[in-house]
């Protein structure tokens, strides 16, 4: 081989590596979800009932996690094929809220409406029960630990879902419902936190 051509050649190889760790550096400076954010979702059923265990970690303050998190009138926004979320309940009245969403089970759409009843303890704890729409029988239980800096998000969620699909084939869709609840959930809470106060729809309470 000339010389020439191999001097080339590493150049050649010198530039794409360079561009590849500038093209790394873009997306994680996009997508901070890629590099700060971690979660784990299982799913199984017991009888006829689905059963959710899933936790995310995310650098965010408590109060940051749970300003997104109660943000129900937005959810739509940035929670994948979750169409509309609002609550519909009267102040002083116990929480409400009505949302639809698309699920997908392999090639099929499934038109999902739902009402929550929703009960909290500030910065702790949020119980929503299904209490209306096409969904079945639905509880999910969702805490939150400070850790190290840290905001763990923990869900527990069960499940009778009001379809003629046998239990054991609704687990795969159950289980991917709930990854993307937890990604939108970590984007919004990490995005906000780069944003100033006064552009932040929901405040974040003191926890």
């Amino acid at each position: 081989m000339l010389p020439g051509a191999k001097t080339g050649a590493g150049s050649e190889t010198s530039s794409l590596t360079l561009m590849n760790a500038v093209l790394l550096s873009l997306v994680a400076c996009l997508s901070p979800r890629l590099a700060d954010a971690a979660s784990d979702v299982a799913a199984y059923h017991a009888g006829d009932t689905i059963v959710v265990v899933a936790n995310a970690y995310v650098p965010v303050t408590l109060s940051e996690a749970w300003a997104v998190l109660n943000d129900y009138d937005h959810h739509a926004r940035f929670i994948l094929d979750l169409k509309s979320s609002q609550v519909i309940s009267q102040p002083g009245k116990p929480l409400r809220v009505a949302q639809t969403k698309i699920s997908r089970f392999g090639p099929f759409r499934f038109s999902v409406e739902s009402t929550w009843e929703i009960e909290m303890t500030p910065c702790e704890t949020v119980t929503a029960r299904s209490v209306g729409g096409n969904i079945g029988e639905v509880e999910v239980v969702t805490r939150l630990y400070a850790s190290g800096g840290s905001t763990r998000i923990s869900y527990h969620a069960y499940s009778k879902l009001r379809t003629l699909l046998p239990t054991r084939f609704l687990v795969g869709m159950v289980e991917s419902d709930m990854e993307q609840r937890l990604q939108g959930l970590s984007d919004e809470m990490l995005r906000r936190r780069t944003l100033p106060s006064a552009a932040v729809s929901t405040p974040a309470p003191s926890c």
